[in-house]
């Protein structure tokens, strides 16, 4: 009997050590997975990113805030503050960033490269005056951290345009002893949209009321009339018109409308802000490990370029070259490319923008600095 009873005490004393044991292992298992947890939580840390930051251009600001992150997705909200004393026109904003955009709101996109986006006005927020704001935001996708902006730059500039390019008439409604109803119309001739129309123009009467337009400024018979918002987009083949309300002396008759000048507020058609480096972008050749290898292995990889031939440029090395066309003869020993095709390739290839050079004069303001901004080669 005793040692029966001995037996079933080492029986109950072994089930609760048993029972111990697994009561240890389950905190400890409990314990590492809250451990993993934690490294998880620690893993996704690295995603960091400043929730808001701050741009001081010239005349401008530029407010970027993160409003949510989820997985490999976010929204941002950005405030653009004009802090001139002119009012910012048809604005548009160019800036970086490797994120794709799914939606946006109160803007939209204009140009879009691997590396630029452009974001353009919506229309009816496409004047800021001084010390007032806009804002757009978007939901987009990241790769391993959110690509905030670093700078940003206001594209667009005020031009005349073009005498072909639109089409004014007028006409009077109306007419009484020393006044009269007259409307103008603006006709938009080209194959672009007409955008933040201005309309300069003389006329020997008193304007007494306009709608249709505003009136931005009245020196002597000079009017300078401006869009009301609403229609300050004419689109190719399509027309505004300018109701107005006009006085003069008893007994004459309203005068012609001379010397128009009709300008716009928008991006020049030889607009250069584009990704003039898109052949880097592509390649990812600013990323570390390509800079680094590129420094390794400098001076080590020469280029052999079959195509039309290569003008003479001193940003770009040429070593030797062979003309496996005869029939073609080289007549200048500076020009010899057939179509300007291999010029280009060799350019994105090869070419090195640090090298000073004389450039051709265009009347082209955007044409000249593109000529000056060249472009630096996946290879130099």
């Amino acid at each position: 009997m005793e040692r029966l009873e001995l037996s079933k005490r080492k029986n109950v004393s072994n089930v609760t050590k048993c029972i111990a044991r697994l009561l240890v292992a389950i905190i400890f298992i409990v314990s590492s997975l809250g451990g993993l947890q934690g490294n998880a939580n620690k893993a996704q840390g690295k995603v960091t990113y400043e929730k808001e930051t701050m741009f001081y251009g010239d005349g401008f600001t530029v407010k970027y805030t993160i409003d949510s992150q989820w997985d490999n997705q976010y929204t941002a909200n950005v405030v653009l503050t004009n802090t001139g004393d002119k009012t910012i026109e048809n604005w548009e904003l160019s800036y970086d960033s490797y994120d794709e955009y799914s939606n946006i709101w109160n803007a939209k996109v204009s140009y879009r490269s691997a590396r630029i986006y452009n974001i353009k006005n919506a229309g009816y927020n496409q004047n800021i005056a001084p010390n007032q704001s806009v804002s757009f935001g978007f939901q987009a996708s990241f790769n391993k951290t959110i690509d905030i902006p670093k700078s940003y730059k206001l594209l667009g500039e005020t031009a005349e345009l073009d005498d072909s390019e639109y089409e004014v008439t007028y006409t009077t409604q109306s007419q009484w002893n020393n006044g009269c109803i007259m409307n103008i119309t603006l006709y938009n001739n080209s194959d672009e949209d007409i955008e933040n129309w201005a309309l300069k123009f003389d006329f020997n009467c008193t304007i007494d009321n306009i709608w249709g337009a505003k009136i931005e400024s009245h020196e002597g018979n000079t009017y300078y009339t401006k869009n009301c918002g609403y229609n300050s987009t004419i689109a190719p083949d399509s027309s505004v018109t300018i109701g107005m309300q006009a006085s003069f002396e008893n007994g004459g008759a309203p005068g012609s409308i001379e010397n128009i000048v009709v300008t716009q507020s928008k991006k020049g058609k030889c607009y250069v802000e584009f990704d003039k480096e898109w052949n880097r972008t592509m390649v990812r050749a600013d990323s570390p490990i390509v800079v680094e290898a590129s420094k390794k292995n400098a001076y080590t990889i020469n280029i052999g370029l079959i195509d039309s031939g290569v003008d003479y440029s001193s940003n770009i090395n040429i070593v030797d070259r062979e003309n496996f066309v005869e029939e073609y003869t080289e007549t200048n020993p500076l020009f010899n490319d057939l179509s300007g095709h291999g010029t280009a390739v060799a350019g994105l290839m090869a070419s090195d923008s640090s090298v000073e050079t004389d450039n051709f004069q265009f009347d082209d303001k955007n044409l000249n600095k593109l000529m000056i901004e060249k472009i630096h080669g996946v290879n130099p």
